[in-house]
């Protein structure tokens, strides 16, 4: 968050020098923030597959059943995460 902030404001200093500026800043802190979460992403997933590895050995297909399981669990908790955010604004 402090980096996405840092360049929010750089972002915002350069669109005082013209919209151009703006667009090179805010293009380039995107491109290093994109990098930065895919990469932690590709991390976690290699952590992921190596502990899942010791668990289930020499099964190939178990371990892809398990780092699916892993996804599809985050994912559908994602989703359900929102869905309760939205729920909640209707009622307030």
């Amino acid at each position: 968050m402090k980096i996405v902030t840092y360049t929010d404001a750089r972002t915002t200093l350069e669109a005082r020098r013209g919209v151009r500026r703006a667009f090179v800043a805010a293009f380039r802190s995107s491109a290093v923030t994109g990098f930065l979460l895919a990469a932690n992403g590709l991390l976690v997933l290699y952590i992921a597959i190596n502990l899942f590895k010791v668990y289930c050995g020499d099964d190939r297909e178990g371990l892809l059943e398990a780092i699916t399981g892993y996804g599809l669990t985050w994912h559908s908790l994602g989703g359900l995460r929102r869905h309760i955010h939205q729920s909640s604004r209707c009622w307030s």
